[in-house]
Protein backbone atom coordinates (compact mmCIF):
# COMPACT_ATOMS: atom_id res chain seq x y z
CA UNK A 1 0.00 0.00 0.00
CA UNK A 2 1.33 3.42 -0.93
CA UNK A 3 2.16 5.74 1.93
CA UNK A 4 -0.44 8.55 2.18
CA UNK A 5 0.93 12.08 1.90
CA UNK A 6 0.23 15.47 3.45
CA UNK A 7 1.09 18.64 1.45
CA UNK A 8 3.30 21.23 3.11
CA UNK A 9 4.16 24.65 1.56
CA UNK A 10 7.82 25.10 0.62
CA UNK A 11 7.97 28.75 1.62
CA UNK A 12 5.85 28.86 4.80
CA UNK A 13 7.49 28.72 8.22
CA UNK A 14 5.46 26.60 10.66
CA UNK A 15 4.04 28.29 13.75
CA UNK A 16 4.86 25.97 16.65
CA UNK A 17 2.31 25.63 19.46
CA UNK A 18 3.98 23.01 21.68
CA UNK A 19 6.93 20.64 21.78
CA UNK A 20 8.73 18.24 24.08
CA UNK A 21 9.59 14.64 24.88
CA UNK A 22 6.76 12.69 26.45
CA UNK A 23 6.83 9.28 28.06
CA UNK A 24 4.35 6.90 26.50
CA UNK A 25 3.52 3.30 27.29
CA UNK A 26 0.89 0.56 27.30
CA UNK A 27 -1.28 2.55 29.74
CA UNK A 28 -2.01 5.01 26.90
CA UNK A 29 -2.76 2.34 24.31
CA UNK A 30 -6.09 2.83 22.58
CA UNK A 31 -6.61 6.49 23.52
CA UNK A 32 -7.87 8.49 20.53
CA UNK A 33 -6.16 11.83 19.96
CA UNK A 34 -7.46 14.54 17.65
CA UNK A 35 -5.78 17.95 17.46
CA UNK A 36 -6.43 21.07 15.39
CA UNK A 37 -2.68 21.27 14.70
CA UNK A 38 -0.23 19.22 12.66
CA UNK A 39 1.69 16.77 14.91
CA UNK A 40 5.16 15.47 14.12
CA UNK A 41 6.57 12.61 16.21
CA UNK A 42 9.85 10.70 16.31
CA UNK A 43 9.62 7.51 18.36
CA UNK A 44 11.91 5.83 20.87
CA UNK A 45 9.82 2.66 21.08
CA UNK A 46 8.34 -0.06 18.92
CA UNK A 47 4.60 -0.33 18.41
CA UNK A 48 1.95 0.86 16.01
CA UNK A 49 0.05 4.01 15.11
CA UNK A 50 -3.25 4.48 13.34
CA UNK A 51 -3.61 7.84 11.58
CA UNK A 52 -7.10 8.23 10.23
CA UNK A 53 -7.77 5.01 8.34
CA UNK A 54 -4.10 4.06 7.96
CA UNK A 55 -2.08 1.77 10.24
CA UNK A 56 1.70 1.89 10.43
CA UNK A 57 4.11 -0.31 12.42
CA UNK A 58 6.59 1.76 14.46
CA UNK A 59 10.26 1.17 15.15
CA UNK A 60 12.57 3.48 17.12
CA UNK A 61 13.61 6.36 14.89
CA UNK A 62 10.42 6.33 12.79
CA UNK A 63 8.78 9.67 12.04
CA UNK A 64 5.06 10.34 11.61
CA UNK A 65 3.08 13.40 10.53
CA UNK A 66 -0.56 13.59 11.65
CA UNK A 67 -2.65 16.15 9.72
CA UNK A 68 -4.94 18.50 11.67
CA UNK A 69 -8.30 17.19 12.89
CA UNK A 70 -7.25 13.61 12.14
CA UNK A 71 -7.77 10.94 14.81
CA UNK A 72 -4.67 9.03 15.86
CA UNK A 73 -4.32 5.98 18.12
CA UNK A 74 -1.03 4.63 19.46
CA UNK A 75 0.12 1.25 20.67
CA UNK A 76 3.45 1.03 22.49
CA UNK A 77 5.04 -2.30 23.37
CA UNK A 78 6.91 -0.79 26.33
CA UNK A 79 7.14 2.50 28.20
CA UNK A 80 9.51 4.93 26.49
CA UNK A 81 9.59 8.45 25.14
CA UNK A 82 8.72 10.13 21.89
CA UNK A 83 9.71 13.54 20.61
CA UNK A 84 6.73 15.62 19.55
CA UNK A 85 6.09 19.05 18.09
CA UNK A 86 2.71 20.53 17.14
CA UNK A 87 2.35 23.39 14.67
CA UNK A 88 -0.48 25.23 12.96
CA UNK A 89 -1.56 24.15 9.48
CA UNK A 90 -0.96 26.48 6.57
CA UNK A 91 -3.41 27.04 3.74
CA UNK A 92 -2.46 25.37 0.46
CA UNK A 93 -2.68 28.81 -1.17
CA UNK A 94 0.54 29.72 0.65
CA UNK A 95 2.54 28.52 -2.37
CA UNK A 96 4.08 25.44 -3.92
CA UNK A 97 3.83 22.37 -1.71
CA UNK A 98 5.97 19.31 -1.17
CA UNK A 99 4.30 16.08 0.01
CA UNK A 100 5.18 14.87 3.51
CA UNK A 101 4.70 11.17 4.25
CA UNK A 102 2.41 10.31 7.16
CA UNK A 103 4.97 7.65 8.09
CA UNK A 104 8.70 7.60 7.35
CA UNK A 105 11.26 4.94 8.24
CA UNK A 106 14.67 6.58 7.89
CA UNK A 107 17.96 4.76 7.96
CA UNK A 108 19.94 4.94 11.22
CA UNK A 109 22.07 7.89 10.11
CA UNK A 110 19.14 9.85 8.67
CA UNK A 111 17.08 8.99 11.75
CA UNK A 112 19.79 10.32 14.06
CA UNK A 113 19.94 13.53 12.01
CA UNK A 114 16.16 14.05 12.08
CA UNK A 115 16.05 13.38 15.82
CA UNK A 116 18.84 15.88 16.47
CA UNK A 117 17.01 18.49 14.39
CA UNK A 118 13.77 17.91 16.31
CA UNK A 119 15.59 18.15 19.65
CA UNK A 120 17.05 21.46 18.44
CA UNK A 121 13.62 22.72 17.39
CA UNK A 122 12.18 21.98 20.82
CA UNK A 123 15.17 23.42 22.67
CA UNK A 124 14.93 26.70 20.74
CA UNK A 125 11.16 26.94 21.14
CA UNK A 126 11.15 26.23 24.89
CA UNK A 127 14.36 28.00 25.99
CA UNK A 128 13.76 30.84 28.50
CA UNK A 129 14.34 34.28 26.97
CA UNK A 130 15.53 37.54 28.50
CA UNK A 131 12.75 39.60 26.91
CA UNK A 132 9.97 39.50 24.35
CA UNK A 133 12.28 40.33 21.43
CA UNK A 134 14.69 37.54 22.33
CA UNK A 135 11.82 35.11 22.68
CA UNK A 136 10.45 36.11 19.27
CA UNK A 137 13.88 35.55 17.73
CA UNK A 138 14.17 32.11 19.33
CA UNK A 139 10.70 31.10 18.19
CA UNK A 140 11.53 32.22 14.63
CA UNK A 141 14.76 30.21 14.73
CA UNK A 142 12.79 27.19 15.96
CA UNK A 143 10.33 27.61 13.07
CA UNK A 144 13.17 27.75 10.55
CA UNK A 145 14.77 24.63 12.04
CA UNK A 146 11.43 22.79 11.87
CA UNK A 147 10.95 23.79 8.25
CA UNK A 148 14.41 22.39 7.49
CA UNK A 149 13.40 19.14 9.20
CA UNK A 150 10.11 18.92 7.28
CA UNK A 151 11.79 19.51 3.93
CA UNK A 152 14.52 17.03 4.80
CA UNK A 153 11.94 14.36 5.65
CA UNK A 154 10.07 15.05 2.40
CA UNK A 155 13.24 14.76 0.32
CA UNK A 156 14.31 11.58 2.12
CA UNK A 157 10.93 10.03 1.35
CA UNK A 158 11.26 10.98 -2.32
CA UNK A 159 14.73 9.44 -2.48
CA UNK A 160 13.45 6.25 -0.87
CA UNK A 161 10.57 6.07 -3.35
CA UNK A 162 12.99 6.09 -6.30
CA UNK A 163 14.80 3.03 -4.91
CA UNK A 164 11.74 1.16 -3.64
CA UNK A 165 12.38 -2.54 -3.06
CA UNK A 166 9.89 -5.32 -3.66
CA UNK A 167 7.02 -5.57 -1.21
CA UNK A 168 8.44 -8.81 0.20
CA UNK A 169 11.81 -7.26 0.94
CA UNK A 170 10.30 -4.08 2.38
CA UNK A 171 8.33 -6.27 4.78
CA UNK A 172 11.43 -8.31 5.62
CA UNK A 173 13.42 -5.17 6.48
CA UNK A 174 10.62 -3.85 8.68
CA UNK A 175 10.32 -7.20 10.43
CA UNK A 176 14.10 -7.30 10.86
CA UNK A 177 14.06 -4.00 12.72
CA UNK A 178 11.22 -5.22 14.92
CA UNK A 179 13.10 -8.45 15.69
CA UNK A 180 16.21 -6.53 16.67
CA UNK A 181 14.18 -4.44 19.14
CA UNK A 182 12.48 -7.51 20.61
CA UNK A 183 15.73 -9.47 21.00
CA UNK A 184 18.16 -6.67 21.78
CA UNK A 185 19.40 -8.33 24.99
CA UNK A 186 19.93 -11.67 23.24
CA UNK A 187 22.83 -12.79 21.03
CA UNK A 188 21.97 -11.75 17.48
CA UNK A 189 23.48 -13.13 14.29
CA UNK A 190 22.66 -12.26 10.71
CA UNK A 191 22.09 -15.92 9.71
CA UNK A 192 19.76 -16.37 12.68
CA UNK A 193 17.77 -13.26 11.79
CA UNK A 194 17.55 -14.35 8.15
CA UNK A 195 16.20 -17.76 9.23
CA UNK A 196 13.59 -16.08 11.43
CA UNK A 197 12.45 -13.98 8.48
CA UNK A 198 12.50 -16.83 5.97
CA UNK A 199 14.94 -15.15 3.55
CA UNK A 200 18.53 -15.90 2.59
CA UNK A 201 21.37 -14.21 4.47
CA UNK A 202 22.86 -12.75 1.28
CA UNK A 203 19.45 -11.50 0.13
CA UNK A 204 18.81 -9.80 3.47
CA UNK A 205 22.27 -8.22 3.76
CA UNK A 206 22.15 -6.85 0.23
CA UNK A 207 18.68 -5.35 0.67
CA UNK A 208 19.51 -3.82 4.05
CA UNK A 209 22.63 -2.15 2.72
CA UNK A 210 20.78 -0.92 -0.36
CA UNK A 211 18.06 0.67 1.77
CA UNK A 212 20.13 2.05 4.66
CA UNK A 213 23.75 2.15 3.42
CA UNK A 214 24.70 0.25 6.56
CA UNK A 215 25.53 -3.35 7.48
CA UNK A 216 23.15 -5.29 9.72
CA UNK A 217 25.78 -5.81 12.49
CA UNK A 218 26.46 -2.08 12.53
CA UNK A 219 22.74 -1.38 12.76
CA UNK A 220 22.39 -3.77 15.70
CA UNK A 221 25.25 -2.00 17.45
CA UNK A 222 23.68 1.44 16.90
CA UNK A 223 20.40 0.21 18.40
CA UNK A 224 22.16 -1.32 21.41
CA UNK A 225 24.06 1.88 22.10
CA UNK A 226 20.89 3.96 21.64
CA UNK A 227 19.06 1.75 24.17
CA UNK A 228 21.99 2.06 26.57
CA UNK A 229 21.93 5.86 26.29
CA UNK A 230 18.27 5.91 27.31
CA UNK A 231 18.90 3.65 30.31
CA UNK A 232 21.90 5.73 31.37
CA UNK A 233 19.81 8.90 31.20
CA UNK A 234 16.58 7.59 32.71
CA UNK A 235 17.70 5.06 35.35
CA UNK A 236 20.33 4.58 38.04
CA UNK A 237 21.08 1.00 36.97
CA UNK A 238 24.76 -0.01 37.17
CA UNK A 239 26.59 0.23 33.87
CA UNK A 240 27.29 -3.54 33.96
CA UNK A 241 23.56 -4.30 34.16
CA UNK A 242 22.77 -1.85 31.37
CA UNK A 243 25.40 -3.52 29.21
CA UNK A 244 23.73 -6.89 29.74
CA UNK A 245 20.26 -5.55 29.02
CA UNK A 246 21.51 -4.13 25.73
CA UNK A 247 23.14 -7.34 24.51
CA UNK A 248 26.75 -6.36 25.24
CA UNK A 249 27.41 -8.23 28.50
CA UNK A 250 31.21 -7.74 28.52
CA UNK A 251 31.59 -4.36 30.30
CA UNK A 252 34.91 -3.55 28.63
CA UNK A 253 33.60 -4.37 25.17
CA UNK A 254 30.42 -2.41 25.92
CA UNK A 255 32.38 0.66 27.03
CA UNK A 256 34.62 0.45 23.96
CA UNK A 257 31.69 0.23 21.53
CA UNK A 258 29.76 2.94 23.36
CA UNK A 259 32.71 5.31 23.11
CA UNK A 260 33.21 4.42 19.45
CA UNK A 261 29.69 5.57 18.57
CA UNK A 262 29.22 8.47 20.99
CA UNK A 263 32.72 9.83 21.61
CA UNK A 264 32.23 9.38 25.35
CA UNK A 265 32.24 6.47 27.78
CA UNK A 266 29.05 5.30 29.52
CA UNK A 267 29.87 6.99 32.84
CA UNK A 268 30.78 10.22 31.07
CA UNK A 269 27.52 10.13 29.14
CA UNK A 270 25.54 9.59 32.33
CA UNK A 271 27.33 12.44 34.09
CA UNK A 272 27.28 15.00 31.32
CA UNK A 273 24.95 13.88 28.56
CA UNK A 274 25.71 14.28 24.91
CA UNK A 275 29.05 16.02 24.15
Amino acid sequence: MDTPLFPWPLAALPEITMGGNWRFGPAQNGIVYREPTVALHIYQYAGEIQIGGHRFPLCPGDLTVTPPDTPSVYRADCAAGHWCVHFKPVAAAAGHCIPLPLHLTPGPEEGAYLTERLERVIELWSRPAADALAQAAQRQAAAAALQELLLGAALLFRNQATSRLSGRLENALRELRQLVEERLAQPLTVPGLARSLGVSRAYLCRAFRQRYNLTIPRYILTRRVAAAKLLLQQTSLPVKEIAGRCGLPDPKHFARQFRLLTGRGPQGWRAGGQP
